[in-house]
């Protein structure tokens, strides 16, 4: 998400960027020639090409990264996910790994940000709302954002978790770094994501619930 890649884009705006690139390239070859009064190499014109699209990128860039047009999301068909929620994380660890007790039950603290690009989330695991230390930390890698047939967002993907060595949990169970996936059901109506995560090295999985924030 961080960079320049058109993951969203139609085909429809992708063809309007190579015109303007084109148009540009144009324009740009027409002034060089005039100028020189002669045509341009082969040589030439590929540079020319190139810089032409650079250009380009250079220009929308920033305005990709820094700006977020709603009606240009309702265009992609996806949804402002943006913003901070709050919720908890089920897991399919036991309290004190005793099966005869609840599963161990967290406070997350999610925050996802979105540009044309796509969809990055990072998060902070707590022990309950109360506590001001995290037990971890995560961030997401890889993600994807599609609308099912019923209105909902899917929304999938893979997190890295970094376990918090000052944490009290770190020192009981030796939290280590991890991998994950998640996938998340966004509702556009009350703005609620729900959905399962899974871990790689740990072997585990639970339910995630967040709820927006104001």
């Amino acid at each position: 998400m961080k960079n320049l890649n058109f993951r969203y884009y139609p085909a429809g705006v992708l063809f309007t960027l190579f015109c303007i690139i084109v148009v540009v390239n144009f324009l740009l070859r027409t002034l060089i020639a005039d100028y020189f009064g002669q045509p341009l190499t082969l040589w030439q014109e590929a540079a020319l090409l190139l810089s032409s699209g650079g250009l380009v990128r250079l220009l929308f860039g920033p305005v990709n990264k820094y700006l977020m047009w709603k009606p240009y999301l309702k265009l992609l068909g996806l949804h402002d996910l943006r913003g901070n929620y709050a919720g908890e994380l089920v897991s399919t660890f036991h309290i004190n790994d005793d099966p005869q007790l609840g599963h161990v039950t967290k406070h997350l603290l999610v925050s996802i940000s979105q540009n044309l690009n796509g969809i990055y989330l990072t998060g902070k695991v707590f022990n309950n709302a109360a506590d001001p230390t995290p037990t971890s930390t995560f961030s997401s890698g890889a993600a994807d954002l599609v609308k099912l047939d019923d209105g909902r967002f899917q929304l999938s993907y893979t997190f890295t978790n970094n376990g918090n060595l000052q944490s009290a949990e770190h020192a009981k169970y030796g939290l280590q770094t991890h991998l994950g996936y998640t996938i998340l059901y966004f509702n556009p109506q009350n703005r609620q994501l729900e959905g399962t995560y899974f871990t790689h090295e740990r072997q585990s999985s639970g339910r995630i619930k967040l709820l927006p924030q104001p």
